[in-house]
């Protein structure tokens, strides 16, 4: 194990003028969620692989075993086969120049990726890395997941979308909630034992969301691994995997130089 949650928050002084740069980032994606009563999951750091810090990190999913990534930006937007013993890229597929990759799930062996203004969601199949159809929708593309029984998709609203899988079509939405108040920003998402983790665009935090009603229950505060990775006010915390093997999540941000495995706190109820 490297390092507890209660340990990193010590370290947050050292990068104070860093910090600075994401507060100027703030006035115009503010965060006014925490206070002194913010329910927070703790956590601790039980691994640390390597990333490729060329990309820009849109989605990150496990499926059998293999860490699938999606990276952004137009002219290079890719698709990411890695191993999650080395960190490595095995497989990459490179998509047109006219899509910017954002979140990534799978539904057997079809990965769905969501692409931002393009409105369009590609099924590509995981073993070849082939595009084999496409479902379109109306808006920007942000984040999605697979409850089992639905995708859940954001815009980068405080609205999830839940979809049939099978056509893309809406059956339901619900506005994501905080002390009463829009959470919005919401963006990667991760479905897992009947909760939405939700990475918050500007944040490094997740927030966890109950799916009936919208509400978050609680925090992760990934903040404290500002200081693992030098990185400019862009460079924020996007990407959740939740990795059954080890009942725990890989994340990352975009263009970090690090993935890591984070097993949250076995007591706290929020803890799975």
């Amino acid at each position: 194990m490297y390092r507890t949650h209660h340990h990193c928050i010590r370290l947050k002084i050292k990068y104070l003028f860093d910090r600075l740069l994401i507060l100027l980032f703030l006035t115009v994606y503010p965060l006014t969620i925490y206070s002194a009563t913010t329910p927070e999951t703790p956590y601790e750091i039980i691994k640390i692989l390597p990333h490729n810090k060329s990309l820009f990190t849109q989605g990150l999913e496990i499926k059998a075993g293999i860490l699938y990534e999606s990276a952004g930006h137009y002219g290079h937007s890719t698709i990411n086969k890695i191993n999650l013993s080395t960190g490595v890229i095995q497989q990459q597929l490179q998509l047109d120049n006219t899509l910017f990759a954002e979140g990534l799930t799978h539904l057997n062996h079809i990965l769905i990726l969501l692409t931002w203004k393009s409105e369009t969601a590609l099924l590509i199949d995981a073993d070849t890395f082939k595009i084999i159809g496409s479902h379109t929708y109306t808006g920007e593309g942000w984040g999605i997941c697979y409850d089992g029984e639905s995708l859940v998709t954001s815009n980068g609203s405080n609205q999830l979308t839940f979809r049939n899988p099978n056509d893309f079509r809406i059956t339901r939405t619900i506005s994501i909630m905080f002390n009463n108040q829009p959470l919005g920003n919401i963006n990667e998402l991760e479905c897992t034992h009947g909760l939405i983790y939700a990475n918050v665009w500007g944040q490094d935090i997740i927030a966890i969301i109950n799916p009936s009603s919208g509400e978050v229950v609680s925090f992760i505060d990934l903040y404290a691994l500002y200081d693992l990775t030098a990185r400019n006010h862009n460079e924020v915390l996007n990407g959740i995997a939740y990795s059954s093997s080890e009942n725990a999540f890989w994340v990352t941000g975009k263009n970090w130089s690090n993935l890591y495995l984070i097993k949250l706190n076995p007591n706290d109820p929020h803890s799975q």
